[in-house]
């Protein structure tokens, strides 16, 4: 996953967690919360048709670039 097509596609909130879209896409409206939960509870959020953990996509648009492990987090 490139750290631009996640910028431009979602905003991120820091403070709550949150992913927004900023372009819209089918049901992908702009300003409507992107992703969902999945049966373990993670957010999961579908770009170019591959589902991406939310919180490995926060670390890419926080640091730059992919966690090369696993992330320990809550939410």
């Amino acid at each position: 996953m490139d750290k631009n097509l996640a910028i431009e596609l979602l905003d991120y909130d820091a403070v709550s967690g949150d992913f927004r879209w900023k372009a819209s896409r089918g049901a992908r409206w702009v300003g409507r919360r992107a992703g969902h939960a999945d049966e373990l509870g993670y957010i999961q959020i579908r770009l170019n048709g591959k589902l991406v953990p939310a919180h490995r996509l926060a670390w890419l648009i926080v640091t730059g670039k992919w966690p090369n492990k696993n992330i320990d987090h809550i939410n």
